[in-house]
Order: C-alpha cells, then sequence, then structure tokens
C-alpha cells in the first residue's frame, strides 16, 4: 500500500527515507530547501510541496523540483456563490 509521508526537519526527512516512502509531503519550507530536499532523496521519490504556497509561488516550488504542490488557499480562501436551481413542472 502506497504511504505518503509528511516532513518539516531535515530529521523526518532522513527518517521517512530510512522506510523506505516512495512520497513525501514537505510541509512549509521554502523553495531553496525544497530544492535541498528533493536532491536528498533522489529520483525514485516523489515530494509534494504543501502548506503556504500561493499561485504566485508555485512556479518557484514546481522549479525546484517538487512532483506535486498542494494550494490550500484555493479551498480555504476561496469566497462562498450564489448558486440557484429551480425545477419547474412542465
Amino acid at each position: 500500500m502506497p504511504v505518503i509521508v509528511e516532513v518539516e526537519t531535515p530529521e523526518q526527512l532522513e527518517a521517512a527515507l530510512a522506510a523506505g516512502v516512495e512520497r513525501i509531503l514537505v510541509d512549509n519550507q521554502p523553495p531553496e530547501r525544497l530544492a535541498e530536499w528533493v536532491n536528498r532523496a533522489g529520483p525514485n521519490v516523489a515530494i509534494e510541496a504543501s502548506g503556504g504556497i500561493t499561485p504566485e509561488t508555485a512556479r518557484a516550488y514546481a522549479a525546484a523540483g517538487a512532483a506535486y504542490i498542494s494550494l490550500g488557499s484555493l479551498t480555504h480562501s476561496v469566497k462562498a456563490a450564489v448558486i440557484r436551481f429551480e425545477i419547474q413542472a412542465a
């Protein structure tokens, strides 16, 4: 079964790699650190960037080597839209 491990420190990254994890969610790190961790993890580990990423900063995370990017701002900062649906008998 695939396992995704979230890491926030170099020690957690090392522990995940030692356990053989193939997908790692890197939380709340700048693109420069993410690039270091992508290099450390190697090509067989998919890295997902998460935490504080905006549409404006997503490109930097992609350039740093993130295979996946999560933007929480797409859901927790969105404004509600009024949607109306009426059914009328023919």
